[in-house]
């Protein structure tokens, strides 16, 4: 459970993955209608696109 503890490279909360998240939710229920295969690949260019800008 606190594996953080030993592993600096973990995070100790996830306030950085729920702001991730918290900003993707509005963008992507704009394409509400968008099919299956096109959600999929609009959350992977996403988050491709969120790590390249970093």
């Amino acid at each position: 459970m606190f594996h953080f503890i030993k592993d600096k490279n973990i995070a100790s909360s996830t306030n950085e993955i729920e702001g991730y998240f918290g900003d993707l939710k509005p963008k992507y229920k704009l394409h509400n209608g968008l099919s299956v295969e096109h959600r999929i690949s609009y959350l992977k260019n996403y988050c491709y696109y969120k790590n390249v800008s970093k």
